[in-house]
């Protein structure tokens, strides 16, 4: 395989470790990882949903037909408080008189009177309030000891993400990472259940993946992170499926390697020879995926605003000290604190397609994407079928009328604010590339996996710049 640069810009470290997965080949990345070639059966760590969260403390207690469906709920042993699930996943969490639910449901159609499974006795909840959120894990830590025990077991939050499903997963861990410490990491769901971890099991790394979530890649994602903070740790042996990720580990680290023009900077200093690259990328398989970074971090946001006619981008300026667009995490991601869209339907007017946001800048983000719809003169709709969740606890002026929701007065000048970004994006983005990288990365943030969009860009804008230079 022809060794091919991409792009030199990212400086070569001092040292490697002795165990760089980066510097072997597949062969002896899978021999140093499983010395002694143990193999386990598929069935081995074998996990599922129940056996992964076990909950003492919530008893199911009947069931409601209504028109939408049939609900199961759960009393727990939280004074006044049940969890209601459809399709066996959590739609709503009622906790003293409030009844929090997902976008997937609306108030009219969730039961607040069922007979009970035993007596047949109807329960009435006393539902005063409605309220609907983004994210129920808040409040099922709150009734539930899985979640409760999972969020103390793992208190540090890594990263979150969001499938092309809608579903949101937290990477979380036991402690502060540290390197080769063996700190325990999960995936929770969206209702906090793991769903996959990757730990220290008798000095050697175990990464399981439960039944139900299986062939989403998690396995993958978490094992990324695994080996990044613990390169020295190896495998007390394989499974099929645990061999599969491990290599596609290794690839991802190859691919870094050659993404940042590391190999062809170690065969200029002889330290590497251009043979044993060859051996090392003739294991790659044909499939290739990019991941972004930032090297240099902010110590206190400086905030601009990316705002448009139907969509909005809350980011950080640290987003132009980016040294380099190929590296192997996607923490460029960090300087995007928050994004959504707007789009219009002929049946419902205009409503919110998308908002995302890291929690801190939850008001600030619904208040922007308010004020973008009362200066375009409409009202949002959001009702069932259309719009994302719009959490407006905490803010002022805010009328409601049906299924549709404005803003009664101006509360924020984001004309001025648009402005002001574009000015200062116009001084550090002369040509315009790193718009289409910050959309593509403010889109892909609350996703597993970044758009390969994105790189394409990446590359035309380099082709851009070089024609550019060349005069061509």
């Amino acid at each position: 395989m022809q060794i091919k640069l991409i792009a030199e810009t990212t400086s070569l470290p001092n040292t490697f470790l002795n165990n760089e997965i980066g510097l072997m080949t597949k062969s002896e990345f899978l021999k140093y990882q499983n010395e002694e070639k143990k193999y386990h059966p598929s069935d081995a760590y074998d996990y599922d949903l129940k056996s992964m969260n076990q909950d003492y403390n919530v008893y199911y207690k009947g069931k409601a037909l209504t028109r939408e469906g049939e609900y199961s709920i759960y009393n727990t042993s939280k004074k006044n408080s049940y969890i209601i699930k459809k399709d066996d996943k959590t739609v709503a969490v009622y906790i003293k008189g409030t009844l929090y639910h997902t976008i997937h449901v609306t108030s009219h159609e969730l039961p607040t009177t069922f007979p009970t499974d035993r007596t047949r006795e109807f329960i009435d909840l006393n539902v005063t309030k409605f309220k609907r959120v983004k994210y129920l894990n808040d409040h099922l830590k709150i009734v539930s000891n899985t979640a409760a025990n999972n969020y103390k077991k793992y208190p540090v939050l890594v990263n979150r993400v969001k499938n092309f499903d809608g579903e949101y997963f937290e990477i979380r861990a036991e402690t502060k990472l540290v390197k080769n410490e063996g700190i325990g990491l999960t995936v929770l769901n969206d209702e906090a259940k793991k769903i996959a971890i990757a730990q220290d099991e008798w000095g050697a790394t175990l990464i399981a993946v439960v039944k139900e979530y299986q062939g989403k890649g998690l396995g993958k994602i978490i094992g990324k992170v695994w080996f990044k903070w613990n390169p020295a740790y190896r495998s007390g042996g394989f499974t099929h499926k645990g061999e599969q990720m491990a290599i596609g580990v290794w690839e991802s680290r190859v691919r870094e390697f050659l993404e940042k023009g590391w190999y062809s900077k170690l065969i200029k200093k002889n330290a590497i020879s251009k043979e044993k690259i060859n051996s090392i990328l003739s294991d790659l398989s044909k499939k290739k995926t990019y991941k972004l970074t930032y090297k240099k971090k902010s110590v206190k946001p400086e905030l601009v605003f990316l705002i448009e006619d139907n969509f909005f981008v809350i980011y950080d300026k640290a987003f132009y000290n980016i040294e380099d667009y190929y590296t192997y995490d996607d923490t460029i991601t960090k300087t995007i604190y928050a994004h959504g869209f707007l789009r219009n339907d002929e049946h419902v007017g205009t409503y919110v397609y998308s908002i995302d946001y890291d929690p801190k800048y939850r008001k600030l983000a619904t208040y922007i994407i308010l004020q973008m719809a009362k200066d375009a003169r409409e009202k949002l709709y959001y009702g069932k079928g259309y719009t994302d969740v719009i959490e407006t606890e905490g803010l002022d002026h805010i009328r409601k009328e049906g299924d549709y929701i404005s803003l009664i007065k101006d509360v924020i000048p984001i004309k001025n604010m648009a402005a002001i970004e574009k000015k200062y994006r116009k001084k550090r983005d002369k040509y315009g590339e790193l718009y289409s990288i910050l959309l593509e990365s403010a889109e892909s943030k609350w996703k597993i996996t970044a758009s390969i969009l994105i790189a394409n860009k990446i590359i035309q804008a380099f082709d851009m710049i070089n024609e550019s230079c060349n005069g061509t």
